[in-house]
């Protein structure tokens, strides 16, 4: 179950990298256009909402992938990976809300699920580790 949640960090954190590639058009596998703009009236050109959603795109992206890490016990101490997941999907979440458009909907609903899991307490090391299920 572990290498599961881990792939799904993952994937969660390269959606919020996508906003470095944008496609010519939005497609649920990559959710940012070139002419993406926000509900708050920026694009991702170089105005200083662009800059900001491509930080918050970063370090949403990088507490994933030491959540992922840190569920995996590889790098990142254990202990920090319900922290790391939930800053990753608060971030992702926010990121999502921000440009918000049908193609947001993947990275929206992985964010909640796993901030469900999250803060329900269904996802900890040791209800994750393959010793804690015989």
């Amino acid at each position: 179950m572990r290498n599961v949640i881990a792939l799904m960090l993952f994937i969660a954190a390269l959606f919020n990298l996508t906003i470095f590639i944008p496609g010519e058009h939005a497609w649920p596998l990559q959710p940012f256009g070139v002419h993406a703009t926000s509900w708050l009236g920026f694009g991702l050109g170089d105005t200083p909402g662009g800059t900001a959603a491509r930080l918050l795109a970063v370090v949403a992206a990088a507490a994933l992938v030491a959540a992922a890490l840190g569920l995996l016990e590889v790098l990142v101490p254990a202990r920090f990976f319900r922290p790391l997941a939930l800053i990753g999907a608060l971030g992702t979440l926010a990121l999502f809300v921000i440009f918000l458009d049908p193609m947001s909907l993947l990275p929206i609903v992985l964010s909640l699920i796993i901030l469900y899991a999250i803060l329900s307490r269904a996802w900890t090391i040791s209800s994750l580790s393959e010793e804690g299920h015989h």
